[in-house]
Parts: structure tokens; C-alpha cells; sequence
């Protein structure tokens, strides 16, 4: 089975967990008008490969993935080359590189099945919150990626949800909020990811003879992008029982620094509230707890997923394991 490759990139850090080697596929049925690739819209002009071939040439720079590294399918849309895509994931588990699907999610069939069902991470691109500006700037509706994102959290794949910030489109706090509640509302969801515009693209469009949409906006500043960043980080919620849920968007992977200053900021924002119970469903979150309960003057500290019978009659909801595909904690009655 042959797919159509545009490039082959080595020693990628941003295109899923550890460093990988990202490759970019030919053909997109969307038009977005902050696309970096549009030189992968056309099918036409990709070079063909075996997925044999394309598994060679990552597993060469094996010993840089370590743990965490492998294989990112990238385009253009892979989904619409879903076939070869599962074939490529399929042969690269079986040598033992983690994959990791970046895709817009804009179809959702029994070949896309497939390949999800070979897929160790999805890097799912929710451009807008509102059908209105995906329909006018993507070439879709909304329902098709959020579609996409229930089946995900239907199959408990670990999905990191990104966004290009994009001036006077998506940076205001209204869709940052909105974006968050989204996430929340799949727990198949451990990181949100906010990308700044960018128009690096320009000279691709040049050259191909197209005028690139956003070519007139701004770029987001640092200081825009961080005070949104900080919306999605300051994801802290007070739930029933004077319980303060800690973990959100932390992933595997704790800065003790950040940690720290995080916790200060709750102490302060949540000092009014009482807190006697701090609560984190994943690993990753105990290190914060642990420091957000020094601050708030020792309340207890709970990991939902494998309570005792004490906390059982405390806590009555579903903690849900993207990771680990189950549910460990049944509701309850108090």
C-alpha cells in the first residue's frame, strides 16, 4: 500500500510527546485561513511510499525518541489517506514507536476507525468555538470536529486539544472559556495547547500564486498569549464539599516551579472558600496538591482513582483514565 508524502520532518519537539519524526501527507478538504501547509492541499505532486518505506526512515533515528518519542502523521489531513495512515501505525507499533494523529478531525468513517484504533495520541485542532466563524473560516461545520472529539472520548484515546491563536478571531477570554469548557466536558482531553499565529507561511502562498487570507492580521504578542495561557492553566474549580480539583491540563510532566506559583495564586483566589479537601484524578496532579495544600494550611489530599471506603462515601462521581482506558471510581451515594 503506497500513500502520497509531502515531507518527511526529523526531530520534531512540538508535534506530540518527546521527539519525533512527523510526517506530512498530501490532500485536505479544508481551507483554513491560517493554514501553514497550503502546499499540501493538492493531492497531486506528493511523492508515493510504502509504508515500509516511511517506517525505515523514522526507525533510523530511534534511539532520539527514547520513552515518549515515535511517529506523527501531519498534513495536509491525514485522515483522508486514513488507510495508508492505519497501515503506517499499525507497522509502527509493532516495532514499538508511540503514534500520534494531528488532524483537524474533519471526518469521522470506517477507515478513520481503523486508523484510531492504531493511534496512541490525537493532536485534535479545535480552530473556532462557533459554527459561525468555522463555517466562514475552515470550510466545515463545528459538529464535525466536536463529532470527531465524542468518538475519541468514546474510545478513550488521550487527546491533546490545540488552538491557533489568532487576533481578533479567537483571543478573547470568551473563547478561550469556551474552549476550556469544551475540554472539560471530555475527559479524554489531559492538555490544552494554544498555538500563537503565525505568517512565516507567506512565501509559501507567494510562491504558489495564492493570496494568503490572514496575510493582513497581527501576530498575538507574548504577553497576549500568556495572559490566555494563564486562563487555561488557572483551570482550578471549587466542586461540592469544599473540594478544590487541582489537576487539569498538567499531563505527565510537572515544572516544580510553575507548581509552586500556580499554588500561590489558588491560596490567594480561593482563600474565601474553605477549602479541608484537595482532590487530583491523575498522578500529576499530586505534586501540585501537595503544594496547594501547604499553602491553604494542610487540608487533606485525595487521589480519586484508588480511594478507600472512607473517601468512596465522600466523593460519588466517575473518575475517568484516558491513559488507562477505565473508569476506577463508580458513583456513589453519600
Amino acid at each position: 500500500m503506497q500513500g502520497l508524502i509531502f515531507d518527511v520532518q526529523r526531530f520534531s519537539v512540538h508535534d506530540g510527546p518527546g521527539i519525533r519524526t512527523t510526517v506530512f501527507m498530501k490532500g485536505c478538504p479544508l481551507r483554513c485561513g491560517c493554514c501553514h501547509n497550503p502546499d499540501t492541499w493538492d493531492p497531486a505532486g506528493g511523492k508515493e511510499w510504502t509504508a515500509e518505506d516511511v517506517l525505515k526512515k523514522a526507525l533510523r533515528f530511534r534511539e532520539y525518541f527514547g520513552e515518549e518519542g515515535g511517529i506523527t502523521l501531519s498534513g495536509g489531513e491525514p485522515l483522508m489517506q486514513a488507510s495508508f495512515a492505519a497501515e503506517l501505525f499499525r507497522q509502527s507499533r509493532e516495532a514499538g514507536l508511540n503514534t500520534c494523529l494531528d488532524t483537524s478531525g474533519c471526518v469521522l468513517n470506517g477507515g478513520v476507525e481503523e486508523l484510531l484504533s492504531v493511534t496512541d495520541r490525537v493532536l485534535l485542532d479545535l480552530k473556532y468555538v462557533t459554527e459561525e466563524k468555522y463555517r466562514a473560516h475552515v470550510g466545515c461545520g463545528l459538529a464535525a470536529p466536536l463529532k470527531f472529539l465524542a468518538r475519541l472520548n468514546e474510545l478513550g484515546k488521550p487527546v491533546t486539544l490545540r488552538q491557533v491563536t489568532i487576533p481578533g478571531l479567537n483571543d478573547d477570554e470568551a473563547s478561550v472559556r469556551e474552549l476550556v469548557r469544551i475540554a472539560e466536558a471530555h475527559p479524554c482531553v489531559d492538555k490544552v495547547e494554544l498555538l500563537p499565529f503565525r505568517k512565516i507561511c507567506q512565501v509559501k502562498y507567494d510562491n504558489l500564486g495564492i493570496k494568503f487570507p490572514y496575510g493582513d492580521l497581527p501576530e498575538p504578542s507574548r504577553e497576549k498569549m500568556k495572559l490566555l495561557e494563564d486562563k487555561i492553566l488557572n483551570d482550578a474549580t471549587v466542586m461540592s464539599g469544599s473540594v478544590l480539583k487541582v489537576d487539569a491540563f498538567l499531563g505527565q510532566k510537572i515544572d516544580v516551579c510553575l507548581a509552586n506559583e500556580m499554588a500561590k495564586e489558588w491560596k490567594r483566589r480561593f482563600a474565601d472558600k474553605e477549602i479541608n479537601k484537595i482532590l487530583t484524578i491523575e498522578a500529576s496532579g499530586i505534586a501540585l496538591a501537595v503544594l496547594t495544600a501547604e499553602k491553604l494550611l494542610n487540608p487533606q489530599i485525595f487521589r480519586l482513582k484508588y480511594l478507600g471506603m472512607t473517601a468512596r462515601k465522600i466523593f460519588g462521581f466517575t473518575a475517568f483514565s484516558a491513559r488507562e482506558n477505565c473508569e476506577h471510581l463508580k458513583k456513589e451515594i453519600f
